[in-house]
């Protein structure tokens, strides 16, 4: 039942990928916001709304997207055909989710703060994404890259893995800085060599003073 809840709770959350709206009343100019549903959740609370999403896409129980589930049976009620159909579920879900955040850091790269500085009118998606981190909203993607749940285009990392090690002094011991090292380490593990360019990504550590991703080499 649960399986069967969350897959109608996220395709309803997925449904209308665009969604037209009027940018302003002294035009007719016409705005398209990009997965407005989710778009508008991510707005209003960002960390919130990743948190409810993580929890629907756990590695284990009932909803778990384990690979280990697709050798298990023996759940009451379910039989081992079931069990699979869920988890293969699952992770088709969880693509089309990254998919969709990804469609959303696309339009944030293209509007990002001075892509409009000079406009008097700001369209209606990106005054609502205005305050959104992308920063975060990459941190969730790459989690579940990390554990080869999900599948991203190679550019799409390349900006992921830029934006974790990114050089930022202020904050080289903080708990942000430590959470983004052990998720680039993970990351470089998890995703084959061929996607990622390893003396980029050792001068990025070197700058960072990652030097647990700088063990790695």
């Amino acid at each position: 039942r649960l399986p069967r809840l969350r897959s109608e709770l996220i395709q309803c959350l997925l449904e209308d990928k665009i969604a037209s709206t009027v940018v302003s009343q002294k035009s007719s100019e016409i705005d398209f916001i990009i997965h407005p549903r989710l778009s508008y959740l991510l707005s209003f609370d960002l960390t919130a709304t990743l948190e409810v999403l993580q929890c629907a896409f756990p590695e284990d129980g009932p909803l778990g997207l384990s690979k280990e589930q697709l050798n298990k049976s023996g759940a009451v009620g379910f039989s081992a055909e079931e069990e699979m159909g869920d988890t293969v579920d699952g992770l088709k879900l969880l693509q089309d989710l990254i998919d969709a955040l990804i469609d959303i850091l696309e339009r944030i790269h293209l509007h990002g703060p001075d892509a409009n500085k000079h406009n008097t009118d700001v369209d209606a998606w990106h005054s609502c994404m205005s305050n959104v981190d992308a920063g975060i909203i990459m941190e969730f993607i790459g989690q579940y890259v990390a554990s080869s749940y999900a599948k991203i285009p190679r550019l799409v990392l390349s900006r992921i893995l830029d934006y974790l090690g990114s050089d930022d002094r202020k904050a080289r011991k903080s708990e942000a800085a430590r959470r983004k090292e052990s998720l680039l380490v993970k990351l470089l593990q998890g995703v084959p060599d061929s996607e990622w360019d390893p003396t980029h990504i050792l001068e990025l550590t070197l700058r960072a003073h990652f030097w647990q991703v700088h063990d790695k080499f």
